[in-house]
């Protein structure tokens, strides 16, 4: 990520605050040495973090799809019930009929 100078460098102000609080300019290299770091981490996480998007984006058509077949599963069971109840009570009517 850093180059060896930069990396030695960012070491010594590591150290360096270690040992109490740092001056202005310490502290604003700091500051440009960790924007270096993270500026190179987002470039080397660039190619993951979009695969994770696509990823997320796959599942959640995914769970929609699922969602709409358990919403359609639950309509038929809740069909067949009544179904069920209309042929009983018929076979009820039918039953006192033969009696």
């Amino acid at each position: 990520m850093l180059d060896e100078a930069t990396q030695q460098r960012f070491d010594q102000i590591r150290d360096r605050l270690r040992q109490g609080p740092l001056s202005e300019s310490e502290q604003a290299e700091l500051d440009g040495i960790v924007r270096q770091i993270e500026e190179a981490e987002a470039v080397y996480l660039r190619p993951a973090n979009e695969r994770m998007r696509a990823e997320t984006k796959q599942l959640e058509e995914q769970n929609r799809v699922l969602l709409d077949i358990v919403r359609r599963k639950k309509r038929l069971a809740n069909n067949l019930e009544r179904y069920l109840e209309s042929v009983r009570a018929k076979q009820d009517a039918l039953n006192v009929e033969s009696t």
